[in-house]
């Protein structure tokens, strides 16, 4: 069995979505599920929504992104190794990961006028990583660390533009080349990967839910 600290090993990790056709063709949003791939094109472990039922599928069809959730990574023979989930929210999200019932750190989206900010938080409490990103770099999250030192970019890669057309899956590269960051401290910086395509991404098919038409 791998753990997430395995999985993590490398430096560039390419989170692609799994898309059903039902959802392609009809536009109706169905749970999420991505793979963890390197850049071999090997898998290196799966990334599934948690949950079922009439009520998750009516808070996927009106909330979209702002729904609450629960996602858990699993390795390449199902083994669950890291969850992290986020409750509803308006404006800014938090998302939180834990390991084996235990609190791993969180994902906070901040307040800025003229720039995407997140907070990457430890199981202390403290700042680790901050992400700051112009709204003019549209595709790509330079993150930093407490000295402002990159260690890494989150960048959308996109599939090309007939399956854009049709769906909006999509692909995005979590880069974390720098020598100075561990398998296990790649842990957050990975997890904001996934709540900043949440953010920014999930939507781009252009159908939106209610509350994308209340905050316009």
């Amino acid at each position: 069995m791998k753990t997430i600290i395995d999985i993590l090993q490398g430096s560039q990790f390419i989170i692609k979505q799994n898309k059903e056709w039902i959802e392609i063709f009809t536009g109706f949003e169905t749970k999420n599920k991505y793979q963890i791939l390197n850049p071999q094109n090997e898998v290196l472990g799966h990334i599934i929504e948690e949950g079922s039922g009439f009520m998750n599928l009516v808070k996927r069809f009106f909330l979209r992104s702002h729904r609450p959730f629960t996602f858990s990574i699993f390795d390449p023979q199902g083994n669950k190794v890291l969850s992290f989930h986020r409750k509803f929210f308006w404006f800014f999200s938090d998302l939180y990961i834990e390991t084996q019932n235990q609190k791993f750190g969180s994902i906070h989206r901040r307040f800025a006028f003229f720039s995407k900010n997140y907070s990457v938080i430890s199981p202390q409490g403290t700042q680790e990583y901050k992400i700051k990103s112009p709204f003019w770099r549209l595709w790509t999250f330079p993150i930093y660390n407490n000295v402002d030192n990159q260690v890494g970019v989150i960048t959308k890669k996109w599939q090309g533009f007939i399956k854009e057309v049709f769906t909006d899956a999509d692909s995005f590269m979590i880069n974390l080349e720098s020598e100075s960051i561990t398998p296990e401290q790649k842990v957050l910086p990975f997890a904001a990967g996934i709540s900043i395509d949440f953010d920014f991404f999930d939507n781009n098919q252009g159908s939106s839910g209610l509350l994308d038409f209340l905050n316009n």
